[in-house]
């Protein structure tokens, strides 16, 4: 009974002593507006797994509706560039010709045309020119067809034709037979890729070499658990080399007994070589300690000088007002996630924002309350008089057994 009560009050303890309640203070925004709030690494030991227990709260100490965001490790966007049209002309019982000039010389291969809708099909021919004089065939006797925007009054056609870097392009369709189609406009849609925005990460690394075994291993220590995004090593070793490798993640679970074991799991493979920087691209990993085991063969073990470790920028959007000082506060991680109106319109919002912080993080343990002193003995409590209570009980019932028993076998004599 002692051990049970022990265990019960030693776990409660631990459980009150995990909770954390952090404050951190954001600076006065200089307009209303939305402002992206960005996540701090400190943060992060002290949120649950969707960052869910963090609350925005005004001067009044109202909540402010906010939305999660996270970056992208590679986003892409298309946006469409129009090229100049520089004549646009009906020939009489012949066809519609639009002079399209492409002021950049870029190789292209296709052009997409902006068509006010019309229930028709048409043919065309593409030509191409350096100097506007002397005309080249691209394609010939292609259809446009089907130009019906479902929700729009117009729609994006798109002519493919071979790789080219004329200066101009001259589109011809044939309206001999019907009246010709109305193009808005001409251009084409630029795909560009950006990266996404890191935040360093504050590490310690220690480097053991094993002769035996062959191996490197890396051990990299942060300061309670983080997200690692993204991992940079700098090596050092002989002109040529090239080297399997391994990085683990450190778990623990408690077994039967209750004991807590730790343990290394394998996260991805990847090589290092001479040939070019290690990076790796990881997907959201939280861990409090990374290994790395560098398999050498029968070569000398590398240097590992350091490695870098870098955690995606995150941000908490929220609707702010100019000269107000507000305030971020950490929860327990069992907080349930907020349910905010704003997070209907996510889409309405845009991503790219001003950009702001919240200044210090003050972490409180939550006080565990001072311990009742120990009751009185009383009579009913007096663990003597129980014992002693139990033992009589014991006896009363054992005289009944036996006299039930005598008269059992009395009554069948």
């Amino acid at each position: 009974m002692k051990k049970l009560i022990l265990l019960f009050l030693f776990g409660t303890s631990t459980l009150y002593a995990q909770r954390y309640l952090g404050d951190a203070v954001i600076a006065p925004v200089p307009a209303d507006g939305f402002y992206n709030l960005q996540l701090a690494a400190e943060w992060v030991p002290y949120l649950n797994e969707d960052m869910s227990n963090i609350r925005i709260f005004d001067k009044k100490n109202q909540e402010v509706p906010y939305i999660y965001r996270e970056e992208e490790p590679v986003s892409f966007t298309r946006q469409f560039r129009q090229y100049e049209i520089v004549e646009k002309r009906q020939e009489k019982n012949c066809c519609t010709s639009i002079l399209l000039r492409n002021s950049d010389v870029k190789p292209i291969n296709n052009i997409s045309l902006s068509i006010k809708n019309a229930e028709v099909t048409k043919y065309a021919n593409l030509l191409g020119s350096d100097d506007n004089k002397n005309w080249y065939a691209l394609k010939q006797q292609f259809t446009i067809t089907s130009i019906d925007g479902d929700n729009n009054t117009s729609v994006i056609k798109i002519v493919d034709f071979p790789l080219s870097n004329y200066s101009y392009y001259l589109l011809r369709i044939d309206d001999s037979t019907s009246a010709p189609i109305n193009i808005l406009s001409a251009g084409f849609y630029e795909v560009n890729a950006a990266n996404g925005s890191y935040n360093s990460l504050a590490s310690q690394f220690h480097q053991a070499d094993s002769a035996s075994l062959k191996s490197t291993y890396g051990f990299i220590k942060f300061n309670g658990d983080q997200i690692v995004d993204k991992m940079a090593f700098d090596i050092e070793g002989p002109p040529y080399f090239l080297r399997q490798a391994t990085l683990h993640q450190k778990m623990s679970q408690v077994n039967i007994k209750g004991d807590t074991i730790y343990y290394f799991q394998p996260l991805t493979n990847f090589t290092i070589t001479s040939r070019q920087s290690t990076v790796l691209e990881l997907n959201d990993v939280r861990a409090e300690e990374l290994m790395v085991i560098i398999d050498n063969d029968d070569n000398p073990s590398l240097h590992v000088k350091q490695v870098y470790t870098y955690q995606l920028n995150r941000y908490f959007t929220a609707w702010l007002k100019g000269g107000e000082s507000y305030t971020v506060r950490i929860g327990e991680k069992s907080l349930a996630s907020p349910r905010y109106d704003i997070a209907y319109f996510r889409e309405s919002i845009n991503s790219i924002l001003p950009v702001i912080h919240a200044a210090g993080l003050v972490v409180v343990p939550v006080v565990i309350p001072e311990a009742q002193p120990p009751m009185t003995p009383t009579f009913f409590t007096n663990k003597n008089i129980i014992w002693i209570a139990v033992i009589l009980v014991v006896i009363v019932f054992g005289f009944m057994a036996v006299s039930i028993t005598r008269d059992m076998e009395k009554d069948k004599k």
